[in-house]
């Protein structure tokens, strides 16, 4: 069930759900969702701390970056 639903079964962690990962009936592993987990933050909102960072600062170096020409990594 994991390799073929894996987006479902993430959905359901992301919802609050711990699901027991089994292989041949002997559990292996447990996706539970992460305490305090993590919230995103969309590209507007990042745009908008350019220029209130140092320069020097690795966040203000990514988020130049982010502003180059997107290129596919596979060709």
């Amino acid at each position: 069930m994991l390799r073929n639903e894996t987006a479902a079964l993430l959905r359901r962690v992301e919802q609050g759900e711990a699901i027991r990962v089994t292989v041949h009936g002997h559990p292996v592993a447990e996706l539970r969702p992460i305490p305090g987990g993590a919230t995103f933050v969309g590209a507007e909102a990042l745009a908008g701390l350019r220029g209130l960072l140092d320069s020097d600062d690795p966040l203000d170096r990514e988020l130049r970056e982010g502003d180059d020409v997107a290129t596919d990594p596979f060709g």
